[in-house]
């Protein structure tokens, strides 16, 4: 039930506050009486970057919802889940083969006594599933923090903001050598010091 409880906290406390984050706050005009006003408007969903770390490294996945890229925690869980698989199934056959190699040095029955294998093929085999599981927890872990940082470049990438003001044009030319193409990039620069603030974060 704890575990239960857990799982739900970490899973939907990010969604909660990515909701919060969702909103601005901005100074409206009214009329004389009334200088000002502040109200509250949802706008452009913008994630805090170390936040959606956090969240990934607490839960895997959490920092995904966090940032609303639900389409990924699919591909989250099916990686941790198969790596998963992995380190269990190498380490059972582990066990296996040392189970059956310390018994077969104490001169009693083992799973593979039908077989007659000797103790250089069981070591030989118990080695290899020893590998594969050091494999398999370092493969998790790696996946583990892949996730995190995608989570936190995710989290900036949306807080990269591309004006619609920009302008990308293609352009043709002759000089001494011959024809050739470029691109024009258009990047408006406004007089800020000129405007007053008028949304405040």
């Amino acid at each position: 039930m704890l575990k239960k409880l857990f799982v739900f906290f970490f899973l939907f406390i990010p969604l909660i506050l990515s909701a919060q984050d969702s909103l601005r706050v901005i100074q409206g005009q009214k009329s004389s009486k009334d200088t000002s006003r502040i109200v509250a408007v949802k706008g452009k969903f913008k994630p805090n970057p170390k936040r959606a770390l956090i969240y990934s490294l607490v839960l895997p996945g959490s920092g995904q919802i966090y940032n609303r890229d639900w389409w990924k925690l699919p591909l989250v869980y099916g990686a941790i889940g198969g790596m998963g698989y992995l380190v269990q199934q190498n380490y059972h056959e582990y066990k296996r083969y040392k189970t059956a190699r310390e018994l077969l040095l104490e001169g009693k029955p083992h799973e593979f006594s039908s077989q007659n294998p000797s103790e250089s093929s069981l070591r030989a085999a118990r080695d290899y599933y020893r590998s594969n599981f050091e494999m398999s927890c370092l493969g998790l872990g790696v996946i583990y923090a892949l996730q995190g940082i995608e989570a936190y470049v995710a989290a900036h990438l949306k807080n990269f903001d591309v004006s619609e003001d920009l302008g990308l044009t293609p352009f043709m030319g002759n000089s001494v050598v011959g024809p050739y193409i470029g691109l024009n990039i258009s990047l408006p620069i406004q007089n800020i010091a000129s405007q007053k603030p008028s949304v405040f974060y």
